[in-house]
């Protein structure tokens, strides 16, 4: 049943090894032990069942897009430990007692790797192991997945084609089937075109023969018109030559006249162009004198002045800097030496005091008692103090509290006086700082009061120095717009003058009318030319009435115009206007336009010419033009509502046109119209200059004015700037002092209210222990008494508590002591106030503020020589000013001369230049007439190549070398005229018959070409015919590849469809089963048209298979996935829950159909029915480590329980 190419070796999955693919994390091990050819996979849903199928059909081949997954990375179990990810599927194949182990596995970052018998191998490697085993991956004939089944089911004719040509193969063969069956169609179609296109060139080719052989007769009659030709261009070149020779000569001679005029043109040119040096000159040295003048006047002004003025406020400057240090110097020198003398003060009274201590130390001394002398009596003494202490001790305590009192109310009392005493002092001191800082500030607000003042008086005078400025610029602009305009004037004027460019262009228009007036007599000359106004006055108004048709050529007829005019063209001469006598009307201007009033005027009325041009005057000014005495006369005719209908023109040159537009008018005319304005423009021009010279002189002065004023604004506001800033200082330091007063202030009263409220507690105190003391008194007089009488001693001198009564030696002792502790304090306050002085230094400061003031009078001293130096500039910029003011006077002076020599030069090259004209004139004439048979004789050329007649050797021959020695010579009793004449209507019949035939000369290249067309397009036809047998020959081959290997695999197919579709569908009930069959819809190519499916279930008629239930689908199509998997079967089959869409009676008959089939197929299925998974031979159970969140496999050996 199963027709193989190639015998396909059989064997068994042995064992199956998961390592952290999908759900299966950990490594399990699944093995399928002999005898055990069906194997059910079972479990719940969820528990991992499908992943084991991925897990199979991952080690075999299948790519992670057919596993349900898109990167191979998501293959890789996700379970609660992340570390060290990696998955790997192994799969142990035995085949004839060998095994072979097939394994993928997939790295941590998503990388796969193909491994057989431990040895890591490329895919294709790999897949062709599997390929020897039988295991096709592209065909995947090893493989149902769930959705295969319904999926065959429902493929259309096409694709269920695709499926037997992926089975059979011949799918190889598609791309080289397609690619030769194009390249048989085009060759055919190659081929037809080949065919089509030699039958189309023959019958053009019979077409163009009849057009050749008329081509041929027109060809003859050709070369006797060429023929024909020739001979009538070489008698005419012939008779031209012998023409231009007589003129050559007559112009030789008006040549050489013409060139002793040149030269003397040459040497008045000479001339006037070293006068026009010598102007040009004389004018760089006057333009260079002016800038010299200004520029040593901007000296002065815009340099020399501002940095006088500058210079003296410098110095002013430095003078007050120099009296402030001054004054700086005296206030340091006057308070050094008050320092000196507080110095001297304070070592007076220091040595004072040391010696008030020496004298205090001396007497207590001197009055120490005897009795300290002698120890008994020190001893006796001791004891009575004790017992006095003995007798006291209950009042003692009291009394020392009360000394102590007595003593911190009086400290107190007097740091309170000392302390209202430094306040009164500091507060004197603010208010004598306060009155010198105002001092100081009302001085500074004056002074910037002031600077203000002479701010804005600066600032007045500069806005009045620059309005005067700008008033001079305005006149510098106003004159420098006066010379331009005439210099404008005078350039115009200068170019319609002989030897300017206008003139040059009328001199070339001359000479060609004087040309044109030799070729044909009937030229009068240009309208400028035959007329002129009747006063200078009306020489703009006759020129703008003219406007372009001043330049415009009278002549006596029409003829002498269209003569003219061909002439022009044929020698490529420029365009110009004939006005044709013949042609023109000779009215009279309208009376009326006589009599508009004296300032109007009919245009003609101011033109004087000779009667036989005055039709063409007429014409050109025109009858209706009325010359007006001004514009606004001009307007007032133009615009007025019963004015005649006219063109205006007034005597300046603007023209208003009947149609009411206005222009600026021309000024056409010839030279001796504008030669009288010249002299006058010149001097106008020197004028003009001279006079924005002088505007420039007086603005530069106004604008040099400027900036003394502004260096003394500057120099005020600065002033004005730091003396503002300072009064502020001064009033700040005003406002910190009296703030500083008022807190002093605040201070005393608070320190004389502390005071005032300590005094009343201290003269208690001092009464509290005055009493204390007076009871120990008694006691004391008691106990010394005895004593004192038996030693003569007071019993002040035993006493020894630090109190005394007042006026006893041991007061006396007391008060000694203090005294000296005073003096101590006294002399200890001075000494340091004597080092804090002498450490001021105050004689330093001194010195350094005196050197200040030396510097600033160098410094004034200095500035007031550099303002003296600064003046005494001036005073020489001054003085050199005037020499270039005198230098340039000279300088303008040499321009007039210069200018006036050149005038002179200028008439003299004008009367030259006439005599050149007139001469040249008449060679001009010469000249043309010989340019004139030349042209000629080059129009006679031309014609030839026009004609396409070869006069010579060459085509391009000049007619100057053409060989005329065989020219026709004119028969007896005609001239060469005549001659030229017979042959021109020779000529003229032989066109007329050539014309008359009208032949396609190109026939006979037509012919030829069409002929070698014809043998190609024969050659490409039999190379055409053989491209396109051996590209039948190559497809039928290929066809046949293709159909042979389809037509093994569908046969096969079919046959065995049929009796697996009756195997499992076949029951008690109807044993025979269904039938079902594949039938190819084109028999020749059955791949070409599809292929078409049909199954019968029993007891039911035929039907589309899309009619039939879900159950009897499945059943149809695993029927033909049997039938498919028997001409490429596999060792095993793995299928996926491919019961799932069928019922009980039909999951019966899938499970013995497939229990009959595992007898000799190794068959793995996912089922999740009993009815199926009951009859096979082992079970692989998948449950779900809820743990380990991972699947774990269990097999079952079903055997022991048959």
């Amino acid at each position: 049943m199963a027709d193989m190419d190639v015998e396909q070796p059989r064997g068994r999955i042995v064992k199956l090894e998961i390592e952290g693919f999908k759900s299966f994390g950990g490594t399990h091990t699944v093995d399928f032990r002999e005898r055990q050819n069906f194997t059910a996979v079972v479990g719940p849903n969820g528990a991992g069942k499908s992943n084991l199928m991925d897990a199979i059909s991952y080690v075999l081949g299948l790519q992670a897009r057919h596993l349900r997954s898109s990167k191979l990375i998501e293959l890789l179990h996700r379970g609660p430990s992340q570390s060290r990810r990696k998955a790997s599927v192994t799969l142990t194949y035995e085949r004839d007692n060998d095994n072979v182990v097939f394994s993928r596995t997939i790295s941590a970052v998503g990388v796969g790797a193909y491994w057989l018998d431990s040895q890591e191998v490329t895919r294709d490697k790999y897949e062709n192991a599997l390929k020897e085993i039988g295991v096709l991956v592209k065909a995947r004939n090893f493989l149902v997945f769930q959705g295969d089944v319904e999926s065959l089911a429902s493929k259309s004719q096409d694709e269920l084609t695709a499926v037997l040509e992926q089975v059979s193969g011949s799918s190889d063969h598609k791309k080289e089937y397609d690619k030769l069956k194009t390249a048989k169609d085009q060759a055919e179609a190659a081929s037809l075109l080949a065919y089509q296109k030699k039958k189309g060139l023959a019958a053009q080719r019979r077409q163009v023969r009849d057009q050749k052989d008329e081509a041929d007769a027109y060809e003859k009659l050709r070369d006797e018109l060429h023929a024909a030709r020739r001979d009538d261009a070489v008698s005419r070149v012939a008779q031209l030559r012998d023409d231009r020779s007589d003129k050559a000569k007559s112009k030789a001679k008006l040549d050489r006249e013409v060139q002793k005029c040149m030269e003397a043109v040459e040497r008045a040119s000479q001339k006037e162009s070293q006068a026009s040096d010598a102007l040009k000159e004389a004018s760089l040295t006057a333009e260079r004198a002016d800038a010299a003048l200004a520029q040593k006047t901007q000296s002065l002004r815009g340099g020399v002045a501002p940095r006088v003025a500058a210079a003296k406020e410098a110095a002013e400057q430095a003078a007050r800097d120099a009296d402030q240090e001054k004054a700086a110097a005296a206030q340091a020198d006057q308070n050094a030496k008050r320092h000196e003398t507080l110095v001297k003060d304070l070592r007076s009274e220091l040595q004072t005091e040391d010696e008030e201590i020496k004298r205090l130390q001396d007497e207590r001394a001197r009055d120490e008692p005897a009795w300290r002398a002698d120890q008994s009596l020190v001893d006796e003494v001791s004891d009575l103090q004790a017992q006095v202490e003995r007798e006291t001790a209950s009042r003692a305590f009291r009394l020392d509290a009360a000394r102590r009192a007595r003593d911190t109310e009086e400290a107190d009392v007097e740091a309170l006086q000392r302390e209202v005493d430094d306040v009164i002092k500091r507060r004197n001191e603010a208010s004598s700082e306060a009155a010198a800082w105002r001092l100081r500030a009302k001085a500074s607000a004056d002074a910037a009061t002031k600077a203000d003042a002479d701010v804005r008086q600066a600032s007045d005078a500069i806005q009045a120095a620059e309005a005067a400025a700008s008033v001079g610029e305005q006149a510098v602009a106003k004159a420098q717009s006066e010379l331009d305009r005439a210099d404008a004037e005078l350039r115009d004027c200068r170019d319609h003058l002989p030897g300017g460019p206008q003139a040059q262009r009328d001199v070339e228009r001359a000479r060609l009318v004087e040309t044109l007036r030799g070729l044909f007599p009937g030229v009068r000359g240009r309208v400028v030319d035959v007329c002129e106004p009747t006063s200078r006055t009306y020489a703009s108004a006759v020129g703008a009435a003219m406007g372009s048709l001043a330049d415009a050529v009278v002549v006596d007829a029409r003829s002498t115009a269209v003569g003219c005019v061909r002439h022009l063209r044929e020698h490529r001469l420029g365009a110009m206007t004939f006005l044709p006598l013949d042609a023109l009307s000779s009215a009279r201007p309208d009376e009326r336009l006589r009599n508009l009033g004296r300032q109007y005027r009919p245009a003609l009325d101011v033109v004087a010419c000779d009667e036989g041009v005055k039709a063409a005057v007429a014409y050109a000014v025109g009858l209706k033009t009325v010359v007006c005495d001004t514009l606004d006369d001009a307007r007032r005719l133009a615009y007025s509502d019963n004015a005649p209908s006219v063109k205006a023109v007034s005597v300046s040159g603007a023209v208003i046109a009947q149609t009411g537009t206005m222009s600026g008018g021309h000024q056409q005319g010839g030279s001796s119209w504008r030669r009288a304005d010249a002299s006058r423009l010149e001097r106008e021009r020197s004028s003009k200059h001279d006079a924005l010279s002088q505007a420039r002189l007086r603005a530069q002065s106004l604008k040099d004015a400027v900036a003394p004023h502004t260096a003394r604004r500057d120099a005020c506001a600065s002033t004005a700037k730091w003396a503002a800033k300072d009064a502020q200082l001064a009033q700040s330091r005003v406002a910190e002092c009296e703030a500083r007063e008022r807190t002093l202030d605040a201070s005393r009263k608070t320190a004389e209210r502390e005071r005032d409220a300590k005094i009343p507690g201290r003269d208690q105190a001092v009464r509290t222990h005055d009493e204390l003391r007076q009871a120990k008194r008694v006691v004391e007089e008691r106990v010394y008494g005895s004593f004192a009488r038996r030693h003569n001693l007071s019993i002040d001198d035993l006493c020894d508590d630090g109190d005394a009564v007042a006026g006893t030696p041991q007061a006396l002792r007391k008060q000694r002591d203090d005294d000296l502790k005073k003096h101590l304090q006294r002399a200890a306050t001075l000494r340091a106030q004597l080092e804090y002085e002498q450490g001021r230094d105050l004689q330093a400061r001194a010195a350094e503020t005196k050197s200040r003031a030396r510097e600033a009078q160098k410094a004034a001293t200095k500035a007031k020589k550099k303002a003296s130096q600064i003046e005494s500039e001036q005073s020489t910029a001054e003085d050199e000013l005037e020499e270039e003011s005198r230098a340039a006077k000279d300088a303008r002076e040499a321009h007039t001369q210069a200018r006036q020599a050149l005038k002179k030069c200028q008439v003299d090259a004008r009367r030259a230049a006439d005599a050149k004209a007139t001469a040249a004139r008449k060679a001009q004439q010469a000249a043309s007439s010989v340019d004139a048979v030349s042209a000629k004789l080059q129009d006679v050329a031309r014609r030839a190549r026009l004609e396409h007649v070869q006069l010579g050797t060459d085509e391009n021959m000049d007619p100057e070398d053409l060989d005329v020695s065989k020219a026709q010579k004119p028969k007896r009793g005609e001239d060469a005229d005549q001659a030229h004449a017979r042959r021109r209507r020779a000529i003229e019949d032989l066109e007329r018959r050539v014309d008359a035939l009208a032949p396609n000369l190109r026939a006979k290249a037509q012919f030829d070409s069409l002929s070698s067309d014809v043998e190609q397009a024969d050659k490409e036809l039999a190379s055409s015919r053989d491209a396109a047998r051996d590209a039948a020959r190559q497809f039928d081959a290929v066809r046949k590849k293709r159909t042979d290997a389809f037509r093994a695999c569908f046969d096969v197919v079919a046959s065995t469809l049929a009796e697996a579709y009756k195997d499992v569908t076949k029951s008690a009930r109807h044993p025979a089963g269904g039938s079902a069959s594949l039938h190819a819809l084109d028999a020749a190519e059955p791949y070409l048209n599809g292929v078409s499916f049909h199954a019968t279930p029993p007891a039911k008629r035929f039907c589309e298979i899309s009619q039939l239930s879900g159950g009897e689908r499945t059943l149809a199509s695993l029927a033909l996935l049997f039938a498919l998997h028997a001409y490429r079967p596999a060792p095993f089959l793995i299928m996926d829950e491919v019961d799932a869409a069928l019922d009980s009676v039909n999951v019966a008959k899938l499970a013995a159909f497939v229990k009959r089939r595992a007898s000799s197929l190794q068959i793995v299925a996912v089922s999740l029915k009993d009815q199926f998974y009951t009859e096979a031979d082992a079970l692989v159970g998948v449950a779900k480590d809820a743990q380990r969140a991972a699947s774990v496999p269990f097999t079952l050996d079903l055997g022991a329980y048959a």
